[in-house]
């Protein structure tokens, strides 16, 4: 229930409202000044986050351009024959052609006991002696060869079903799994236990199947088949030999290239450079710095509220530090100090189409990259490997603002420790301010007494008058 006050009854003053205007008055000259400062830092930090995301954005852009991260000229590959191998090419891999023999696939093993069940929920062995240990009743599926090898065995009872079997294997079995296949007709269905390896090759594909004696004894699981696991082999040309692997997957014959083998014959591999690949990159590194230098303007700007004469100006967050200004020049430094190194026409980035426009943001002649690009991919690649270099690096133009204890992380903790300041400082002014409030009311509710008490004196007075 709120409670009723008669503040002023005496006095005919509105105490109450006296002290919520004194109060707020009094808050607005200590407290409010402070707020607006822990305001303008919060926002401060806030968009230095924002900053903070676009540079790293463009950093994983030009990142991709350095050695490490495959290079800056885009490759890609294309098959003479395709049902034989497919692949890809990263920005790393080396121009040229190769021939490449298939003769036989990477493939997976499959082992299933010979035994036949008309009911996925029948027992499997329902003549099995119960009391036999569990080794003895058990079936084992082993997956993998060697210090690889995973085995898991189920113990069988008198009523364990097909389908029990199945989950058992599929609940422990980290390299295969189990499945039932009907291989007869829905009217007269025939099922059996197939055991598959996750993985391809002989090491790990392979695959063997065993039943303990007192399942043999009664007749079930005494037989089994396999098509074990195989390893892909094929041969490439300036490469003596057979190559053999255990995925039909093959990323670690040459660098920078992926093959994917898909039947057996012979196909010619051809690497080449892709300037359309190398073009949008570099466009991409355009646009992400240009959407820097449109968020440093953005929260920048100075706006005025207000008739000219009495305008206040109202300042962007980032106005207030140079920052912003800092990690622009560290790039427009990259961009300008990039050089290739090489005798050639294709010195500078604004021989390959980059260029600065008035506004400060860059712009890309398409045309003239893919020019660059055609009449000499070298020096295209050197002058991009340097500006990745220069701004994504460890310790890159771009890393000394945004890495953890960097200038960007160093200004927001700095801010924060501001903000603590603040708050401390609101904390303890509040407390003055309640202080104040409850001897205002103290004093407010004295008054009302003395003056509540001289009424009563007053109307005593004016009734011995009247008598």
């Amino acid at each position: 229930m709120p409670s009723i006050s008669f503040a002023g009854i005496a006095s005919g003053l509105d105490t109450e409202a006296l002290v919520r205007s004194t109060l707020q008055q009094q808050r607005q000259l200590s407290i409010g000044p402070i707020t607006k400062r822990i305001g303008e830092l919060r926002d401060v930090n806030d968009a230095i986050g924002g900053l903070s995301t676009l540079a790293s954005d463009l950093r994983r852009t030009v990142d991709g351009f350095r050695v490490v991260g495959g290079g800056a000229v885009g490759k890609r590959l294309s098959s003479s024959n395709e049902g034989v191998a497919t692949g890809a090419a990263s920005n790393g891999a080396g121009v040229g052609t190769f021939e490449i023999t298939v003769q036989s696939l990477a493939k997976q093993g499959v082992g299933s006991f010979t035994d036949r069940f008309d009911s996925p929920t029948g027992a499997v062995a329902a003549g099995i002696d119960d009391g036999a240990s569990a080794e003895n009743r058990s079936i084992s599926i082993t997956f993998g060869e060697g210090d690889s090898a995973e085995t898991v065995s189920v113990a069988i009872t008198s009523t364990t079903s097909a389908t029990e079997i199945v989950d058992a294997v599929n609940g422990k079995a980290t390299q295969g799994s189990a499945a039932l296949v009907n291989q007869g007709t829905a009217r007269s269905p025939s099922y059996a236990i197939v055991f598959s390896s996750k993985e391809s090759g002989v090491e790990r594909g392979a695959i063997s199947l065993t039943a303990g004696a007192a399942l043999t004894n009664t007749g079930a699981f005494n037989s089994s088949t396999t098509s074990q696991a195989a390893d892909a082999t094929f041969s490439l040309s300036g490469l003596g030999g057979t190559v053999r692997r255990s995925s039909n997957t093959v990323s670690d014959i040459l660098p920078g290239v992926t093959l994917n083998i898909g039947s057996l014959g012979t196909t010619t591999i051809s690497v080449k450079t892709d300037s359309s690949k190398t073009a949008k990159g570099v466009a991409d590194f355009v646009d992400r710095f240009n959407r820097i230098v449109s968020y440093t303007k953005e929260q920048n700007t100075v706006t005025f509220e207000g008739d000219s004469k009495d305008a206040t100006p109202t300042f962007a967050p980032l106005s207030s530090t140079q920052i912003d200004e800092g990690l622009v020049s560290a790039i427009r430094s990259g961009v300008r100090s990039s050089r290739s190194g090489r005798s050639s026409a294709i010195a500078t980035l604004a021989d390959m189409g980059i260029t600065t426009a008035r506004d400060g943001t860059l712009s890309l002649d398409s045309k003239k990259l893919d020019a660059a690009i055609a009449n000499d991919s070298g020096s295209v690649e050197q002058l991009l490997q340097q500006l990745g270099d220069t701004l994504a690096a460890p310790g890159g133009a771009i890393d000394q603002f945004t890495r953890f204890g960097g200038q960007f992380d160093s200004l927001k903790q700095a801010n924060n420790r501001q903000i603590d300041s603040y708050n401390r400082r609101a904390e303890s002014a509040e407390k003055i301010l309640s202080r104040q409030e409850d001897e205002m009311r103290t004093r407010y509710s004295r008054l009302e007494s003395l003056m509540g008490g001289l009424q009563q004196q007053q109307m005593a007075l004016s009734s011995l008058v009247r008598r």
